[in-house]
């Protein structure tokens, strides 16, 4: 983690820890679109209903 505490300007490892922890956790809430698209396509597949 040395090396990426110096290009963000942490003069601390700790520091880039933290960013590094909090990151994570903002990047895991997101809903990826395709996620959302998958969903709702599996949506209209179970309402649709049967033809002829």
């Amino acid at each position: 983690m040395h090396y990426e505490s110096w290009p963000l300007g942490h003069a601390k490892i700790d520091t880039t820890a933290i960013y590094t922890k909090v990151s994570t956790r903002t990047i895991q809430a997101v809903a990826s679109p395709l996620d959302r698209l998958t969903a709702l396509m599996e949506g209209r597949e179970r309402t649709a209903s049967p033809s002829g």
